[in-house]
Order: C-alpha cells, then sequence, then structure tokens
C-alpha cells in the first residue's frame, strides 16, 4: 500500500468533523467573464437567428495543446425555448480558453461525419487512444427534431477525432453489444482506457427511457482498427450482464480503473481492477482479462452499495484510490452527501456537504484536491449550487468558496466541468433555475480560478520541450524548474487529459511521480510504474510547491 492510500486509511478521525461542517474560505478565487457561445457561419443558413445561432457546450475534452473539444447543440432562441426555438443542429467545435475574455465567442462547426444528417455526437461515449486520437462510441440519431414528436435512438458505430487537423473519420464496423432486436446500438456509452492499451465500452441505452438498457461490454483494439481487421469484441453480452449495471435514467456508467488492483487479492481472485456504477448504487467490479469467463467477469462487493442510489450524482477516482460518489436527485438528504468508497476494505465514509446538487460536476485538481461544481436542485434541495466546493481526501476537509455574483441562475443537468492546461477550471452549460427542460441548456461558458492561483510564487517549469516524452516504468527524465521548493511526495503529478459529460469524467486520473533532487532547481522524475497508474496516452504534468500552488501544465506523451 503506497503512502497516499496509507495516509488515506489511516484518516478515519476526520468523520466526526466532516459530519459536523465544511469551512467557509475566504474569497480567495475568482470567476472569469460569462461567454455566450453563438455559431455565424453558414453551416447551418436555413433559419438562422440574428447574430447566429445560441451553442450549448454538453460534452467536453481537454487537447494536450490546452484547447477543448467540445460538442453540444445549437438552436435559435437563447432561452424560454418556444416550439421550434430547442435544440436543432448537434455541433462540435473546438474552444480556445485563452480567447474567452469578451462576452461572446464564436465558434465553427465541425463535420461529425455522421452516417446522415440526422446523426449526431450528443449522448456518444469519449476517450482517448494512446497515440491522442479521440474515440467517441455512439451517439443519437433523431426524428422530428425539435418537435413534441421528436424521438431519439442511440448509433451502432465510432467517430475518431483527429488533433492534427481537427476532424472526425467515421468506423464503419459496427459495434457488438446491446440487445438482439437492436445489436451494437449504444446510447449514453462509457468509454475507459485499459492497461492494456484496448478501450473498454460500457452500457448505457439504445434509446430513451430506463427499460431501453444496453448492459452489454465491449472492447475497441485500435492497432486491429489501424490495420483494416474487425476492432471490436464483445466480452459479457447484454443477456449475461448483471441488472445493476443499468445507469440511472439519462445518465452513463460509471467505470473506473483502480490504481492498485493487486490489493484486491485477498478479497476476490486477483483478477478484478475496473469498479462500475450503476444508477442503483451498487458498486461491481470488473474483469477485462482475456482468459476470464463471460459469467464471471462481475463481482459483487458485500457492502458496495451506496444508500439512496447513484442517479444524479458524480463520481471520481480520487488520490487516495477511493472512489468519490457526490450528489443525486433521489431526495435532498442524498442530493448533498457525499460519499467515499474504498474497495480495498469494501467500506464508506460519509458527510453532509451542506449543498443539495443533481447532476454536479467533480474535477480532480493538481494538488490532489478534488473540485465539485455545478448542479441543479428541486423542492427541498438546500444551499447556493452556484458555490464551488474543495474537498482535501487526505485531510477530510471541505472548503466552500463564494458563488459567481454576476448570474442568479444555477447549471443544472448538462453542465460541464474540466481541469485545463493552465489549472483553471472551464465551467459551462446547464439547464439553469428557470429553465427546466433538455433542449434549453445555458449557451455560455466561463473559467473559474481555484485559490491556489492566488498564492505566490506559482512555480514553473524551464527549457522544456513539448511534448515531454516518457514511458511507463522507463528511463528518468530530467526537469528544471523554478520558484520551489517542491512538495516531498506529490511535487509531480500527472493529469489525465479530461473527457466530461453529464456529471461524469471518463478518464480523469491523478498520477504523482516520484522524484529525487539533483540540485537547486533540477530534479530527475520516474514515470508511473505500471499501467494501471496510468494507462498509456496523453498527460499534462504538473509541478507543485510546498505550499500546494501548482505550475501551469506541459503535455507528456506516456508511451
Amino acid at each position: 500500500m503506497n503512502d497516499i492510500v496509507r495516509i488515506f486509511s489511516y484518516s478515519f478521525l476526520w468523520v466526526f468533523f466532516l459530519n459536523a461542517c465544511t469551512i467557509d474560505s475566504s474569497p480567495n478565487d475568482s470567476w472569469g467573464p460569462l461567454v455566450e457561445l453563438r455559431d455565424n457561419t453558414n453551416t447551418w443558413a436555413v433559419g438562422k437567428p440574428d447574430e447566429g445561432w445560441w451553442v450549448t457546450p454538453i460534452h467536453a475534452t481537454l487537447l494536450s495543446n490546452g484547447n477543448v473539444l467540445v460538442t453540444g447543440w445549437s438552436r435559435r432562441d437563447k432561452s424560454e425555448c418556444k416550439p421550434g426555438g430547442t435544440r436543432k443542429n448537434g455541433v462540435s467545435f473546438i474552444l480556445n480558453p485563452r480567447e474567452l475574455t469578451e462576452s461572446s465567442f464564436h465558434i465553427t462547426p465541425l463535420d461529425e461525419q455522421g452516417s446522415q444528417e440526422s446523426d449526431v455526437l450528443y449522448c456518444a461515449g469519449h476517450g482517448f487512444l494512446s497515440d491522442g486520437r479521440i474515440l467517441f462510441a455512439g451517439g443519437a440519431s433523431y426524428e422530428d427534431l425539435g418537435l413534441p414528436t421528436e424521438i431519439e435512438v442511440g448509433l451502432n458505430y465510432a467517430r475518431i477525432f483527429h488533433q492534427n487537423p481537427s476532424s472526425f473519420s467515421r468506423v464503419e464496423s459496427p459495434m457488438q453489444g446491446g440487445p438482439k432486436e437492436k445489436k451494437g446500438v449504444r446510447w449514453y456509452p462509457t468509454v475507459t482506457n485499459l492497461p492494456d492499451d484496448r478501450i473498454l465500452v460500457t452500457g448505457g441505452f439504445v434509446g430513451y427511457g430506463k427499460q431501453d438498457a444496453n448492459l452489454s461490454v465491449e472492447t475497441f483494439d485500435y492497432q486491429k482498427f489501424d490495420k483494416g481487421a474487425h476492432p471490436w469484441e464483445l466480452l459479457v453480452s447484454h443477456d449475461q450482464a448483471p441488472l445493476e449495471l443499468t445507469p440511472g435514467q439519462l445518465d452513463y456508467p460509471h467505470v473506473h480503473v483502480l490504481h492498485q488492483p493487486g490489493l484486491l487479492k485477498n478479497l476476490y481472485n486477483g483478477s478484478y481492477s475496473i469498479a462500475i456504477i450503476g444508477g442503483s448504487g451498487r458498486l461491481l467490479l470488473f474483469s477485462y482479462l482475456d482468459h476470464v469467463p463471460s459469467l464471471q467477469r462481475f463481482a459483487q462487493p458485500p457492502g458496495g452499495k451506496r444508500t439512496g442510489g447513484a442517479q444524479g450524482a458524480t463520481s471520481a477516482l480520487l488520490p487516495t484510490g477511493e472512489i468519490l460518489v457526490m450528489g443525486g436527485n433521489w431526495d435532498s438528504t442524498t442530493s448533498q452527501r457525499a460519499d467515499l468508497y474504498d474497495p480495498y476494505t469494501d467500506s464508506w465514509e460519509h458527510f453532509d456537504t451542506g449543498i443539495g446538487r443533481d447532476h454536479p460536476s467533480s474535477v480532480l485538481l493538481p494538488d490532489g484536491k478534488v473540485l465539485i461544481v455545478n448542479g441543479g436542485g428541486k423542492q427541498g434541495f438546500q444551499g447556493d449550487r452556484r458555490q464551488p466546493q474543495i474537498l482535501d481526501p487526505v485531510t477530510r476537509q471541505m472548503t466552500s468558496q463564494p458563488p459567481w455574483t454576476d448570474d442568479p441562475s444555477e447549471r443544472g443537468y448538462h453542465n460541464i466541468g474540466i481541469l485545463l492546461k493552465d489549472a483553471r477550471v472551464l465551467v459551462g452549460g446547464g439547464i439553469s433555475a428557470t429553465v427546466s427542460r433538455i433542449g434549453c441548456e445555458r449557451p455560455d461558458v466561463r473559467i473559474y480560478s481555484p485559490p491556489y492561483l492566488f498564492q505566490n510564487p506559482r512555480p514553473s517549469l524551464t527549457n522544456v520541450q513539448e511534448p515531454i516524452s516518457m514511458r511507463v516504468a522507463g528511463d528518468q527524465v530530467t526537469l528544471t524548474f523554478v520558484k520551489g521548493p517542491l512538495r516531498a511526495d506529490t511535487g509531480v503529478v500527472l493529469m489525465a487529459l479530461g473527457s466530461t459529460t453529464h456529471s461524469f469524467d471518463q478518464n480523469q486520473r491523478y498520477v504523482p511521480l516520484t522524484f529525487k533532487s539533483l540540485a537547486t532547481g533540477t530534479i530527475q522524475v520516474s514515470p508511473p510504474k505500471d499501467y494501471f497508474q496510468a494507462p498509456a496516452g496523453d498527460y499534462i504534468l504538473f509541478l507543485v510547491n510546498d505550499l500546494g500552488i501548482p505550475s501551469e501544465g506541459k503535455h507528456v506523451q506516456l508511451k
């Protein structure tokens, strides 16, 4: 057990404190300007309003250059969407956070490469291939778009985003899993980077309604795909999977690759390394290994069910090795409760955050803390959901920061929150308190600067040529910096590029690296020791000084 997990395991004495209160901090963070998103191109010229379509962000993926790939909708009306004024065109585009300084930002749509005009990337699952491309599995097809007779169903194919130049291509081979009458169709699936370089595609639905769940699990092998071979392999069929895999309605399955699955050998047979949480709140362990029979791929920890379920909750794999599950839409008690599950002891800790949130976002930060932001509410929910809260999973302290003050509306269902390369956080979208229907989410974004950005000095890497190349369990890398000293144990961290939608980031990851000092301002950094700690791919490297202040991030290619 590493030091971080050991610190976590021995910190149960904080539980009483957490149940008692949260800490209100001084207003030492800040919110950037509110930026409305518009599309004034002629991509969809018919019916375009003055100054262009209003654009709402629903999916967000950080790119290695610091830009963000966003997928959402464009529509005619800004708010109070009347018939015909709600979602009209599925749209994907590149957002440059450095340009979000004015009151509006005009986007340029990308060709999503749907097999027909009604096929959109909205409600796809998405995650990185280890070579930097992004897999979008499934999505949605619409009939009578924006009308009362609208029908939405899933898609049976995937698309790939290429960063240079920014473009999509289609995977012609259909996916394999799902009910027999709708084979391969996926809507709200989760895409997960596996330690063996494949991509796991888990569950979801085939169309609108909880009864239309797709419970199958399959993998995508991009090396086979690049060679022209069939890339999909079904691990568990729809009929073989447990019903607990069903997500909450309009949620994705929450899937996490555990940091240290070997520690589970005392509880199970050692092959389980994936944790999956469905809408019921029941946590399942899953094995992706080839030699495991389909009917033996799932294990059910006796204590692994969250009280109150997980529908409308967010979750994140914490630096301590625990899984945070926070919020939900069942009742006022569940909505403001943060729960920490330790898979190695099959046990939970619970505390009241004081703010009820339906579909909040959780964002891992480079100082090892987790930001809880956004979320909607309903009758009986307490607190101001415009307030960000920051949880330190080691000390068990949570701080509540001041809300934005220039906007009375919250960001509910379909909001986004994602860590940027400069250690700020992009938030956007979401249903407001005054507009309570899908298709009329907020068409705007803004940037949140956490408290660590208002302290000095901020460390900085010097003489760095991006990307920095590392190899799992490979040779050490020498880095130079100014404005130390660094934290002793967590002074150098890798953060996986975020890819978030519907209150769940499908692959965010915090990876502390060991290092030693060679001289003042020079360190020798050891890459991650194995693929469970960090699956191969693109990361952002941050330095964190002894005051908990992160540097700006640098792109790392982990091979």
